[in-house]
């Protein structure tokens, strides 16, 4: 036993890294639903979208007809009331950004890793892009997160170097 109590701080601290963890991935959701908001991620602003682009088919009218180029078949899109002014990557429902919002997400037993996951089935077109449609990253680790999630992970742990 140490005269610095450090074996009561070695025990602290795996459930202090779990509360860490478990605030982490809730900022990093909250972090995520906001860059809906703001139409960008970080720094990386989400290139516009056809159907606010004046001059486009897609800004022409609320139901838009056209030809899939992976497939080459035809399509009918009701792009809905608000097709002009809606948020890039707000949708008709809104599904992506809900369950962005409220991601599956795991952490283990001690809190060192923690995994999200977006169940929506196009999310990962969306977050990555595809040849005909450009990325527009909403889930994806950048340099105002990790400040947040780092400020969390010392707040919580700082709390156990605490005296008594």
């Amino acid at each position: 036993m140490s005269k610095f109590g450090f074996n009561k701080i070695a025990s602290a601290l795996g459930p202090a890294t779990k509360i860490a963890a478990i605030q982490i991935v809730r900022a990093s959701k909250k972090y995520f639903g906001e860059g809906f908001e703001q139409e960008q991620l970080g720094e990386d602003k989400w290139a516009e979208v056809a159907r606010r682009t004046p001059g486009n088919n897609y800004n022409k009218g609320r139901t838009v007809g056209g030809v899939n180029k992976p497939s080459g078949k035809s399509f009918i899109v009701d792009q809905g009331d608000d097709y002009a002014t809606r948020k890039i990557l707000a949708g008709t429902t809104g599904r992506l950004r809900h369950k962005t919002e409220r991601a599956d997400s795991s952490i283990s037993n001690n809190g060192a890793v923690s995994v999200m996951y977006n169940p929506v089935p196009y999310a990962g077109f969306i977050n990555d892009g595809t040849p005909y449609m450009p990325a527009r990253p909403f889930m994806k680790q950048t340099d105002e997160l990790t400040v947040i999630q780092l400020n969390i992970l010392q707040t919580e742990t700082g709390r156990i170097w605490k005296t008594t």
